[in-house]
């Protein structure tokens, strides 16, 4: 607010009041004088109080363009960031570009690329093996089912063999230990009989326990193994044979003893 303008304010609010104190006195048909001093004060008053918001205006008007200032200082600072984003995004592309097109980069992803296809034939791989352990373990059980049925056929031929031999001890007592030579001759047909259908036995290769089901023993073992299964298998037919020869001699021997 200029100098003029709080003149002409100053002059317009004593007129005002004027005014109004005539207009009260003219309404109790009364006339009062003022006291000159009471009318400075009220004035010194307002021009205090007009004064005051002068200055509050000022220094309003100050802020305002001190906060303008900064604004303005704000801006080109915001401008400045920006215009430096941009130029790092820039820089950045431009050397993301550069190590994609290295050689470098290149053989990197090469040798990624080699390695995830290496990644996929190990898993390949190894479900390959996990499907040939569980056929393994298949095969195992197979077998062990196996050697159980030739053990219950051992056991069951062991108790037959008791039993015979119980059968000769009650024969060779109700004979008094002597022994028909009629006996005797039928007894050694028989074991010729046997001794030659054991020597034309062929031991089969292809063992199946289960004839009903299609399981097969075939391990992947390698043909040593193999052949010395055989040879062993083998060897235990022949050990069998000659033992039972020899309890088959004895016998004869022990009934030509006893013969009348």
């Amino acid at each position: 607010m200029s100098d003029s303008s709080f003149e002409e304010f100053l002059q317009e609010a004593a007129y005002e009041y004027f005014l109004e104190q005539d207009s009260s006195s003219s309404s109790d048909n009364l006339y009062k004088p003022t006291d000159n001093d009471l009318l400075q004060d009220k004035f010194m008053r307002i021009h205090s109080q007009l004064f005051s918001y002068n200055n509050q205006e000022k220094l309003f008007n100050s802020n305002v363009k001190k906060l303008q200032k900064e604004i303005s200082q704000l801006s080109q600072q915001i401008d400045i960031s920006v215009n430096e984003r941009d130029e790092a995004l820039k820089l950045k592309s431009d050397e993301i570009v550069k190590i994609k097109e290295s050689d470098q980069y290149q053989k990197l992803e090469d040798e990624k690329v080699d390695l995830e296809n290496q990644i996929v034939k190990y898993k390949i791989a190894q479900a390959n093996l996990r499907t040939e352990l569980e056929e393994v373990k298949d095969e195992i059980a197979g077998m062990q089912n196996f050697i159980k049925l030739r053990d219950n056929e051992i056991k069951n031929l062991n108790r037959e063999y008791e039993k015979v031999s119980k059968d000769r001890d009650q024969l060779l007592s109700k004979f008094n230990g002597k022994v028909p030579r009629d006996f005797i001759r039928a007894n050694t047909d028989v074991s010729r009989r046997s001794d030659s259908s054991r020597d034309s036995f062929s031991m089969k290769k292809d063992i199946k326990p289960f004839p009903n089901s299609s399981f097969s023993f075939n391990i992947g073992f390698n043909s040593s193994s193999r052949r010395g299964t055989a040879s062993l298998n083998a060897s235990a037919l022949n050990t069998d044979g000659t033992s039972r020869n020899s309890n088959r001699s004895l016998n004869t021997s022990a009934l030509d003893s006893n013969v009348y």
